[in-house]
């Protein structure tokens, strides 16, 4: 069934193509439940964040340089709709902006959850 132009799909066809399925595995506070990634993310940022990135295939040319917020923002959003999972892009750049640590602990338990 095709839909032409100024028709709008059925809700039920939307929801199942747009709707995010899944949660993160843990929030943006919970980065206790990975100790070993917390200390290294808070005393060593650049080498946590420099790991994650390569993790998730992503190639930045300096370490220093994936703890900026904005790429952060990118990341944190390339895995939340990779993944399907629930959150918005206002959420994304809040975590980004208060608290970029907790936000790479999140998404490298995220990561290994997923296998990755």
């Amino acid at each position: 069934m095709s839909y032409g132009f100024g028709q709008q799909a059925p809700q039920k066809l939307r929801d199942r193509i747009w709707g995010f399925e899944g949660e993160w595995q843990h929030d943006i506070c919970g980065c206790f439940h990975n100790i070993g990634g917390c200390l290294c993310a808070y005393f060593c940022c650049p080498c946590y964040c420099y790991s994650v990135f390569n993790r998730a295939g992503e190639w930045i040319c300096t370490p220093f340089m994936c703890c900026w917020p904005d790429s952060l923002l990118g990341l944190r959003t390339k895995i939340r709709t990779g993944f399907r999972l629930q959150g918005s892009l206002f959420k994304d750049f809040m975590a980004a902006m208060c608290c970029p640590c907790c936000l790479l602990i999140q998404i490298d338990t995220e990561l290994e959850y997923q296998g990755l």
